[in-house]
């Protein structure tokens, strides 16, 4: 069977003018650092292993028309069985138009979609597009198993119409993640930062992540070798590479595997490359330090979300405050630069506990400074499939229609509306982030130029405190010029 398989443009990032001061929307361009996901080239490798003949198409930054002549051309070209697409709430709307477009214009190729978004919302998907199988779960074997068969009733995991949606057992998790080939990254000389998985799931069930329908809090571990493996893989397919970042969505939950993995990459003497990885305030013991530093690793990614603790226990995060501070101090001395990820309007947020969030990070940032941008807080998003989502839909203040219109991803809550957050963000941003924008930021961050100058002299980062600088005193039609001109000097 020959098969292509898609993943379309997401919503663009727009919010209202709350605060003129404070532009939003941050063009994304693909380049050789950017970042992708792998749940296609995932089911590309596995469908090739089983003989199928696959194109994947994936462009998140191109808008749909651009979309539809890349594939429309490929249908022309390649004359595809199937055509299969990957939805997440973010990119629904562009899905929609394409999947209705290919059935009217070419109702020869019978199409699939999967994803995270599919896996929730399938019933409404399968009465919305009758003519749609939509895959649940994790769509590997389950991808294959509808090619190979001419009757859907037989494959696990998925979701059709028959007079009537019907859906079929529950396709089990994948247990064994080694029997799956390497995924196929995207072809692309220059790459120099490669993403790899090497675990899938995770244990916890935060109020605010989509994960749990998914992945049933079950984490899942490749093993050690087959992880490594595929990093010396695609140290040989990318000339240039100089990063990997694990983007497991618990990486560091199990430290004993982690130190392994560390371990094998020293074995293996592939400690030249620069790796990134989120994780955990807790489980993290300070052992895991000189393999980390040994193996190359650079830069820590932790979710703290909120620094006030009734709201951490109600978003169901399993840390404490203390927590964040102990990990902070084991890492104080360490060379790796450590980032913090805030979502700010989880339920029990005030302006009260956004400045208690403000306060908080001040003081860690006295223990080791953590820079903060402008863009970096990040404000609620309501998925289908969370806690946070049921909350509002008993409320009344959303319904399971609102996900087929063209609405974008919904950022307010029971209490704030998106302006609200938006001022409650910057009263975030205003407090910890010195790249100054306004004289009230200034005042903020006065107390903190000590530590923000040691971090630019340990960091080499004097081009951030220039750049923070620049961005204050130049209008921006100046620092627009000056900007393109650095770049230029830079090769950037």
């Amino acid at each position: 069977m020959k098969i292509i398989l898609a993943s379309l443009g997401y919503e663009p990032i727009s919010y209202t003018d709350a605060d003129k001061k404070h532009p939003h929307g941050y063009k994304h361009v693909e380049n050789s650092e950017s970042f992708y996901a792998l749940g296609l080239p995932y089911i590309h490798a596995y469908l090739e292993s089983k003989g199928h003949s696959v194109i994947h198409i994936n462009h998140p930054t191109l808008d749909f028309d651009k979309s539809k002549d890349i594939i429309e051309n490929k249908i022309l070209t390649f004359s595809p069985d199937y055509i299969g697409f990957s939805m997440v709430t973010q990119n629904r709307v562009n899905t929609y138009r394409m999947i209705e477009y290919i059935h009217a214009v070419y109702p020869g190729i019978k199409i699939i979609i999967g994803g995270i978004h599919v896996t929730i919302m399938h019933k409404q998907l399968v009465e919305k597009y009758p003519y749609v199988i939509a895959v649940i779960g994790e769509g590997e074997i389950t991808f294959n198993e509808i090619m190979d068969t001419n009757n859907l009733y037989t494959v696990k995991g998925i979701a059709f119409y028959d007079k009537g949606v019907i859906k079929t057992e529950n396709r089990e998790l994948i247990n064994n993640l080694d029997i799956l080939p390497f995924p196929k990254h995207p072809v692309q000389d220059n790459r120099t930062l490669a993403i790899v998985l090497s675990s899938r799931g995770c244990s916890y069930s935060c109020s605010f992540c989509v994960l749990n329908p998914h992945s049933k809090r079950i984490q899942r571990m490749r093993s050690v070798k087959n992880v490594v493996d595929e990093i010396e893989y695609l140290i040989n397919f990318y000339p240039r590479l100089k990063s990997i970042f694990f983007a497991d969505d618990a990486f560091m939950l199990n430290n004993d595997r982690v130190i392994e993995i560390c371990k094998e990459i020293i074995k293996r003497k592939i400690n030249h490359l620069q790796y990134f990885c989120s994780s955990r305030f807790k489980p993290f013991k300070k052992e895991l330090l000189p393999y980390l530093k040994e193996a190359g690793f650079v830069s820590l990614m932790f979710g703290l979300e909120s620094a006030n603790e009734n709201i951490l226990k109600t978003c169901h995060k399993n840390i404490k405050i203390q927590d964040a501070i102990d990990t902070i101090t084991l890492l104080k001395d360490s060379k790796m630069s450590l980032h913090i990820f805030l979502i700010v309007g989880l339920p029990g947020e005030t302006k009260e506990t956004v400045i208690e969030t403000a306060h908080f990070i001040q003081k860690i940032q006295k223990i080791k400074y953590i820079a903060f941008y402008n863009h970096g807080p990040t404000i609620i998003s309501v998925y289908p499939g969370t806690e946070i989502y049921e909350l509002m839909k008993n409320s009344g203040n959303i319904t399971d229609e609102y996900w087929l219109s063209d609405g974008p991803t919904p950022a307010y809550t029971l209490d704030y509306s998106i302006d609200e957050l938006i001022k409650l963000k910057h009263v975030l941003i205003d407090r910890i982030s010195f790249n100054p924008l306004s004289w009230e930021k200034i005042y903020y961050q006065t107390p903190m130029l000590f530590y923000i100058i040691k971090y630019c002299i340990e960091q080499k980062g004097f081009d951030y405190m220039i750049h923070s600088v620049v961005r204050f005193v130049c209008p921006d039609f100046l620092y627009n010029r000056l900007i393109k001109k650095y770049k230029e000097a830079k090769g950037i």
